[in-house]
């Protein structure tokens, strides 16, 4: 005749008028990951003080091979945040030279990559066919219903998306006498007054 008596992680058994202990093995097992993220890009270079890259994370179900876009849900963090500032949507923004590193989270899942900046302490010169003239096309303002045409608009007449840069040039910063765009004081050209419709323009806003 035997008896079972129960404590925490072992078993006593009676056996007649003897006791046996039986130790019960407490096995803890690793918990299954189920899902893991990509981060994209790898590697990050960031080159003049008006570059940025946006990091793009995205989460991948192992067993469906699903992905979704974790890329507003992730945490960010800059190991030398003299460097490089970003913010919780994953926009990298240049603030020195150097390189560090920016460390990925979600849901358990890490991540980490390399971003270097350069061309701060020396810019290139800003470009004025390939960074303004996108801008102007941006707010439509050389298209054929504002300044593209072939009159122009109120005096003011630029090349249809911009495929003349030279005469471009000229009718912004040449005409006008000079207060299209006054270099003494930037703030007060009337490309910006118009563009934040500071004075009346036909265009409305264009500065958002």
């Amino acid at each position: 005749m035997f008896s079972t008596f129960f404590q925490k992680n072992s078993v006593k058994i009676k056996i007649g008028l003897k006791l046996a202990t039986i130790a019960i093995l407490v096995f803890s097992f690793p918990a299954i990951v189920q899902a893991e993220i990509i981060i994209s890009p790898e590697k990050v270079l960031l080159d003049g003080p008006e570059s940025t890259q946006q990091i793009l994370v995205t989460q991948v179900d192992k067993k469906t091979a699903s992905q979704t876009d974790a890329t507003p849900l992730a945490k960010y963090s800059a190991a030398d945040q003299k460097i490089v500032r970003i913010d919780s949507f994953g926009l990298i923004e240049p603030l020195a030279e150097g390189e560090t590193t920016i460390s990925i989270t979600h849901e358990g899942q890490k991540g980490s990559i390399n971003v270097k900046v350069v061309g701060l302490k020396n810019p290139r010169p800003v470009s004025f066919e390939q960074q303004i003239i996108p801008l102007l096309t941006k707010a439509t303002c050389n298209s054929g219903g504002c300044h593209g045409k072939n009159e122009g608009q109120n005096g003011f007449k630029l090349s249809v998306f911009g495929f003349d840069p030279l005469s471009d040039y000229q009718s912004l910063v040449m005409e006008g006498r000079g207060r299209r765009v006054f270099a003494a004081s930037p703030e007060n050209s009337l490309l910006i007054a118009k563009a934040t419709a500071r004075i009346p323009h036909g265009g409305g806003k264009k500065n958002h």
